[in-house]
């Protein structure tokens, strides 16, 4: 990704200050994709999921 120094600047201090709300945004948004995903896989595969890359 290319910025330049003040928009990295910039997206720092935007990231700090909504740090809990965006944590709390992807960890809903994981389990509605995994709630979705799982709904259509076989153990085996959820499985494949489950392992250490």
């Amino acid at each position: 990704m290319e910025l330049k120094q003040e928009e990295k600047k910039a997206l720092c201090v935007f990231l700090r200050k909504h740090e809990q709300e965006l944590c709390k945004e992807l960890y809903s948004l994981k389990y509605r994709l995994e709630k979705e995903l799982f709904n259509s896989l076989t153990i085996e595969e959820i499985q494949v999921l489950d392992k250490p890359v």
